[in-house]
């Protein structure tokens, strides 16, 4: 999916060009990649502000550990020890702050290779229905509903061998479904 300003303007599945026409029937599915993507950023981005922020206040704390030290003889010793927490700890924040970077981008890359999935869960669907004469092509196929009791395509309840395949490779429990539907 390409977009601009945040609406979708190219699609290609199973590297075919959707026509732009057609990006209607894509948008439940586009939507949901929109959205988890913008979640995401979202999180991330709070993510790398608290850590920001962490580590002006471990600078800030660090500051007054040395005034505090200056002023008084007597806890010059303490100070000191003060200060060099608050050196590990503002280390120990940078390193949070990477770590949360890198959290970002694996979760970014994490919901491209979620993408991909669907992407090829639906090819080798769409091609063993093909291949079982279920459906002419990929513009035939509207409607899918596969769990662990029942294969349904386009409304019609399929038969339990070609169910037993598809089953076989994508459900991985009692409680997992997959529905898709095509807008009209």
């Amino acid at each position: 999916v390409f977009w601009d300003n945040g609406i979708p303007y190219e699609l290609y599945i199973d590297g075919k060009k959707i026509p732009n026409e057609k990006l209607g029937d894509y948008k439940s599915i586009i939507d949901k990649l929109k959205k988890q993507i913008e979640i995401d950023i979202e999180q991330s981005r709070r993510d790398a502000e608290q850590s920001r922020l962490d580590a002006e206040q471990s600078r800030r704390d660090a500051e007054q550990s040395r005034k505090d030290a200056e002023q008084s003889r007597k806890d010059a010793e303490q100070s000191r020890r003060d200060a060099e927490q608050s050196i590990k700890d503002a280390e120990q924040l940078r390193k949070d702050a990477e770590q949360s970077r890198r959290d970002a981008e694996q979760s970014r890359l994490d919901a491209a290779a979620s993408h991909n999935e669907m992407q090829e869960r639906m090819k080798f669907i769409t091609n063993y229905l093909i291949s079982e004469n279920i459906i002419k092509n990929s513009d035939d196929l509207k409607s899918i509903r596969l769990n662990s009791k029942e294969l349904i395509i386009n409304g019609k309840k399929l038969s339990e061998k070609i169910h037993a395949a598809l089953k076989a490779k994508y459900v991985k429990s009692e409680g997992w479904e997959m529905n898709l539907q095509r807008n009209p």
